[in-house]
């Protein structure tokens, strides 16, 4: 057994196994060395993704709340709006235009939110 593990040490069939093992060694060490970079890659390219995702997000959530008040604003004025139907605006009390110009502008407000894109 001695003499075979000499023969192997100091013969050309020893070295190319030793070569070999170790090619595929450094072979394999390279491949997983790839994997590892590829995947840190990738988590920062999730990572980046994740906080345009976030920032949308904010983004989607602001013109919603913008939304939301100026449709509770007038929904809760839905009966004093409804009590001008079919009345001449240059009967009313100024304190009733003024009124009705924010009412314009709520729902110029809103149709501009409409068309709001988020990026």
């Amino acid at each position: 057994m001695a003499a075979g593990q000499a023969f192997l040490r100091c013969s050309p069939i020893g070295w190319g196994i030793t070569a070999a093992s170790t090619g595929i060694s450094i072979s394999l060490t390279n491949k997983n060395k790839d994997v590892a970079e590829k995947a840190v890659k990738e988590a920062k390219e999730i990572a980046k993704a994740r906080e345009a995702l976030d920032e949308t997000t904010e983004k989607i959530n602001a013109l919603k709340a913008k939304t939301d008040r100026l449709f509770d604003d007038m929904n809760r004025e839905k009966s004093k709006i409804m009590s001008f139907m079919n009345l001449d605006y240059l009967s009313l009390r100024e304190e009733d235009k003024l009124f009705l110009g924010t009412l314009v502008n709520h729902t110029l407000s809103l149709s501009q939110l409409l068309n709001e894109t988020i990026e």
